[in-house]
């Protein structure tokens, strides 16, 4: 548990020194698909409301971080890598880790309208206690902009 308390903590850090003006709220629904221990399992819906901020590693690259609050894992958080595919609507794929419950993702980020963007993925895990007996989820998002200007001083 204190590894997960240290990521998170660098999650809070790494999300906002970078740019402002690519930070975003989110907020996700979706259904994990459990194990029964047969090799099946039964679908169970879930939501996260995430805090997160999208750096430009390169003209092309981008890093997605976020963390936030979720049920029934009460925190989550993702971390990924991806590469536009029409950099100015901020259109991309994303490939990803999320730590708690641990899965492997890819998400694709739905060109980005003025208020904000949708996002769908697709992830994976081990079945085990850390991705909390989930062997699949699939969730569909939004993500709204945050907009931090500066007031200007007269």
């Amino acid at each position: 548990m204190k590894d997960l308390k240290t990521l998170i903590i660098v999650f809070v850090f790494t999300t906002f020194l970078g740019s402002a003006q690519n930070s975003y709220i989110e907020w996700n629904i979706g259904v994990a698909n459990i194990d029964e221990g047969y090799g099946g399992g039964f679908w169970v819906p879930g939501t996260s409301v995430l805090i997160g901020n999208r750096f430009d590693l390169s003209e092309n690259i981008i890093l997605d971080a976020e963390f936030g609050l979720a049920a029934p894992s009460v925190l989550t958080a993702k971390i990924g890598l991806g590469t536009y595919f029409n950099k100015k609507t901020k259109s991309a794929v994303v490939f990803g880790i999320r730590p708690w419950p641990l899965h492997g993702y890819v998400q694709m980020n739905l060109p980005q309208g003025k208020k904000g963007q949708w996002i769908i993925s697709g992830e994976i895990s081990n079945a085990s206690e850390i991705s909390l007996y989930s062997n699949y989820m699939l969730t569909i998002g939004y993500r709204w902009k945050l907009n931090f200007k500066k007031k200007e001083t007269k």
